[in-house]
């Protein structure tokens, strides 16, 4: 009779993304809620001990722990603050140190509030005459921005005569995802 050892090594999948997915917030702050993942084997069982890796790879925002180890119930977590442009995709991933397999949380990044306004660049409103009585061919469109150049969306914007006379039809609009109205 032989005797054989056999050792049994619990592994490592993704880990399992709790909380903290699918949130918003303003350009450049923190998520209100922090990212939370578990830490599994294939049968799910929890594994604490795990070194656990938090990497922004879209939108150049920055993490509060990049790297931290996972509790006994194989929780680990982190805050999240975001990029500064709205344009990019904000996505974190979250691995086990060793692993080829990883989660991601993404977030939509807001436009901070309007400071600036604009002609819209693509539009060619600006700077138009008619003959007394007709309405201009194109009608004019602004862009609201916030400090760092992002489009607001949602803004009430009006628009009324301020000489030379006239008047203005449809003078209320709401600004578009890329802040023009």
């Amino acid at each position: 009779s032989a005797q054989v050892a056999v050792t049994v090594a619990q592994v490592a999948v993704a880990p399992t993304v709790l909380s903290g997915n699918g949130q918003s917030g303003t350009i450049g702050t923190a998520l209100v809620m922090p990212l939370q993942a578990r830490v599994e084997d294939r049968l799910g069982a929890p594994m604490g001990a795990q070194t656990v890796n938090f990497v922004v790879t879209s939108g150049s925002g920055s993490v509060g722990t990049p790297s931290s180890t996972s509790g006994v119930d194989g929780v680990v977590s982190t805050t999240w603050t975001l990029g500064t442009n709205t344009a990019v995709p904000q996505l974190v991933s979250v691995s086990v140190s060793g692993a080829s397999v990883f989660s991601t949380f993404g977030a939509t990044a807001l436009a901070g509030p309007a400071t600036t306004f604009d002609f819209a660049p693509t539009a060619a409103g600006n700077g138009q005459s008619a003959p007394f009585g007709t309405a201009v061919l194109v009608r004019p469109a602004v862009r609201l921005a916030d400090a760092l150049g992002n489009g607001v969306a949602g803004a009430a914007v009006t628009f009324a005569v301020t000489g030379g006379g006239g008047n203005v039809t449809g003078g209320a609009a709401t600004t578009n995802a890329s802040g023009i109205a």
